[in-house]
């Protein structure tokens, strides 16, 4: 995926209670936030209040529409110190983009004041404003040209883990389970061997034991056992399924070889609950032969990757990224458009027009438009979304919890509605049936608002997907 001049993988996920798994904790358990507050703005937020904090003049305070800053892998943040004056054009390009204020990109910066961390909106060295400015506990704003800058280095992705070869494995299934405890931290723990007899396979027991393949009608799962000298990986069949049972794995003179006592790789979910995600990439079938072998390797690397990315800790996996000109490869699109999220009077669910770059919502009875600040609804999986013909009257509060959250308005929660009208497909904001304004809103061509209460509604329901043959890498 490519958004701008560099690679930024970075995204941000609305905050709904609790920290995702994948969130940056900037310093001292404070995250970097993501507020709307006329301006879109970087912030601190405190988990311990449930509260994120900027500058506007004086402090800013807000407990509700709080974006967090994340990326599957955290390593790729980096504070750095720096002097104002240092930020030079080519080097503003490594620093991740915290909103826009004053017809100026914001960068995130924190400084130690008044005792305490705080992380805040940067004003790049070209501006009147240029420097850090966050708030005093008192009233009033500080300000300061020397701060630590947070750098994306992009270090570590998915296409660099995924290209893992030989060499980097050294050739050991050992190293290769020490590189998987490395790019899985801090979810390393959670992962851990059973020792079991194909019989005592018992479907509480499978409930947490890793799926990584299928056979198209049948799970496989991932087992080991030590076997000619050396540990070999390979896949479990069930009994009761097929001819054979238990784990299966080559010899080295490329024979099978059965083994029904054998270690399975489990999972503990005790942690993140029924509601968490685990997805497996790397194809079982091709895994069962010497710990030298590629395949091998590949797995476990694609396996490392996958668990990060999408163990979130959370039902709705989705997520924003900003739009800087080109449509991330995992931004939800339909027919051309693209579902999007502007700030304006709120934070307003709209449509993307790629050949464009503008962005149409509706608000205070108009069509509205912008080519900035702009975010894109992502997923991994666009399967997980779906459209619903609805009647806004029937939308109950336990209904609603399916639907994808858009933004928000007039303290109301805004969902992502889709209509075709005038001759074409507008996607649009959705007020529920509490509100005054209940109904899809989007616009006339001429710029007026047109409402109506039977439309679509963008629906999320997320997949356990379990297989992926890595010979399509």
């Amino acid at each position: 995926m490519a958004e701008g001049p560099k690679s930024h993988q970075y995204y941000w996920r609305d905050y709904r209670g609790f920290i995702p798994n994948d969130a940056f904790a900037g310093v001292d358990n404070l995250y970097v936030a993501q507020i709307v507050d006329y301006w879109q703005m970087p912030g601190t937020f405190d988990p311990r209040t449930g509260e994120a904090y900027t500058e506007r003049i004086n402090k800013v305070t807000v407990d509700a529409n709080i974006k967090l800053l994340c990326d599957r892998n955290i390593e790729n943040f980096v504070w750095k110190k720096v002097h104002a004056y240092q930020l030079t054009e080519s080097k503003l390009d490594d620093l991740v983009i915290g909103g826009s204020e004053q017809n100026s990109t914001l960068y995130i910066g924190k400084v130690f004041h008044e005792g305490q961390w705080k992380i805040g909106k940067v004003f790049p060295p070209t501006h009147e404003f240029r420097g850090l400015r966050i708030w005093k506990k008192n009233s009033g704003r500080y300000v300061t040209d020397t701060f630590e800058v947070l750098v994306y280095n992009n270090r570590l992705d998915a296409n660099r883990v995924c290209n893992c070869t030989i060499k980097k494995c050294d050739s050991s299934i050992d190293n290769c389970i020490n590189l998987l405890q490395i790019l899985c931290d801090p979810f390393a723990d959670d992962f851990y061997w059973k020792n079991v007899n194909v019989d005592g396979l018992t479907p509480q027991l499978l409930k947490e034991a890793i799926v990584g393949g299928t056979d198209g009608k049948h799970p496989f799962y991932i087992g080991k056992k030590y076997h000619e000298f050396r540990w070999k990986i390979g896949r479990i069949a069930l009994p009761d399924t097929g001819p054979l049972k238990g784990l299966i794995l080559l010899t080295d003179n490329g024979e099978l070889y059965m083994a029904t006592n054998f270690d399975i790789l489990m999972y503990n979910y005790d942690e993140w609950g029924s509601n968490s995600m685990i997805l497996f990439y790397g194809s079982i079938l091709l895994c069962s032969v010497s710990a030298g072998n590629i395949t091998n390797i590949l797995l476990i690397c694609y396996y490392c990757v996958l668990i990060q990315l999408f163990r979130v800790g959370n039902q709705h996996n989705y997520f924003w990224r900003d739009y800087k000109g080109t449509i991330p490869d995992d931004a939800f699109e339909f027919e051309g458009l693209v579902v999007a999220q502007i700030p304006y009077n709120g934070l307003l669910p709209a449509t993307l027009y790629p050949k464009s770059n503008e962005a149409v919502s509706e608000c205070f009875g108009r069509k509205v438009s912008t080519k900035t600040d702009i975010k894109v609804l992502c997923d991994n999986y666009h399967e997980n979304f779906s459209w619903e013909y609805v009647n806004v009257n029937n939308l109950t509060t336990e209904k609603l919890s399916d639907y994808v959250i858009g933004g928000t308005e007039g303290g109301s929660t805004l969902y992502i509605g889709k209509v075709f009208h005038e001759g074409q497909w507008k996607i649009g904001k959705v007020f529920p049936p509490s509100s005054q304004w209940k109904g899809l809103r989007v616009w006339y061509n001429n710029g007026d608002l047109y409402r109506i209460e039977d439309f679509q509604i963008l629906k999320y329901s997320p997949h356990l997907v379990n297989q992926f043959d890595v010979r399509n890498a």
